[in-house]
């Protein structure tokens, strides 16, 4: 009896690991780019936390694929000296009070680490090779309205509506997912990276809002120029102009409102130019536009990113019939 408990116990065991294995199946694949260095840090939740004899650290390549720095585009590894490891992107970065604080970081694999109290640790780049399953591929493109806090869910939160959808981008969100969305672009910054804005079934073009204090004929131009580039390059897919979020900036939400009506007399004029009126179906909410937004008033909140998400897999699930 006591030798059947025994081997028992070593077949739980053995199960066990296999299984704690099978979680971390793609750790093998992960390979070391560069080792960034030494840095003394702590952890709370989803913030990493740099000690003050880091100074400021808190300006970032962006969306550079610089594998010398942190940028946001970066996937990463802690090591801790006593064999520890943590796996993370980031979606922020902050100096204040002395003190370097990344937040909105998302851990792979494991549970977040912990790290109670500042300790060394090296932290290293590494390249993660990218799976994604599916047959509609969509590229969402525009500034931090799609990209940005609670924005960087709308990719995650369209491939759980269908599975079906997977995507393209030059840049990589905090769950992993590529797009071409970048904070605070106006129409004109999109204009300049056009070139790197990848191939794509559908794209979703959210962009506008940051042009409010400019000339609304010229961010008119250029999403046409942005749209036309595309359509040239990629001419068997669709552009799908997402019309304008709400603000709570009155200004700035006349301006938007302006915009989606001189686009929209575009659009009649190109089959492949496709209309979905985000922003007035915001309005239409019985409770109020300002309960899709955070804040800021500007930036859709966790509600309205779910929103935009069934918006746009119910459109391009009609189109194609």
């Amino acid at each position: 009896m006591k030798k059947i408990i025994i081997l028992t116990s070593c077949i739980l065991l053995q199960f066990f690991i296999a299984c704690k294995n099978e979680n971390k199946d793609q750790l093998p694949s992960l390979k070391k780019v560069n080792t960034l260095g030494r840095f003394s840090i702590k952890t709370e939740g989803n913030k990493i936390i740099f000690a003050p004899k880091h100074k400021n650290i808190d300006a970032p390549l962006l969306y550079r694929d610089d594998y010398s720095n942190f940028n946001f585009n970066g996937f990463y590894e802690i090591e801790t000296d006593n064999h520890k490891t943590g796996y993370f992107r980031f979606g922020w970065i902050n100096f204040k009070d002395s003190t370097t604080v990344m937040t909105r970081v998302n851990w792979f694999y494991d549970d977040p680490l912990l790290i109670d109290d500042f300790e060394e640790v090296t932290i290293n780049t590494l390249h993660k090779p990218l799976n994604q399953k599916g047959n509609i591929k969509i590229c969402t493109i525009g500034d931090s309205q799609t990209w940005w806090a609670s924005a960087s869910l709308l990719r995650q939160e369209i491939k759980a509506l269908d599975s079906s959808y997977y995507f393209s981008g030059s840049n990589t969100d905090i769950y992993g997912y590529p797009h071409e969305g970048e904070g605070g672009n106006s129409t004109q910054d999109v204009l300049q990276r056009i070139n790197k804005i990848p191939e794509a079934d559908f794209y979703t073009l959210l962009i506008g809002t940051n042009d409010w204090k400019k000339d609304i004929s010229k961010a008119e131009k250029n999403i046409l120029e942005i749209t036309n580039t595309i359509l040239s390059k990629y001419p068997s897919s669709r552009v799908i102009y997402l019309t304008p979020l709400p603000t709570t900036n009155s200004k700035r939400d006349e301006f938007n409102q302006k915009l989606a009506k001189r686009i929209e007399n575009s659009i009649t004029k190109n089959p492949k130019f496709l209309k979905l009126p985000i922003g007035e179906k915001m309005r239409k909410n019985k409770d109020g536009f300002q309960s899709y937004l955070s804040k800021d008033g500007l930036h859709p909140n966790k509600k309205g990113v779910e929103f935009m998400a069934k918006e746009i897999v119910f459109f391009i699930n009609q189109y194609m019939g």
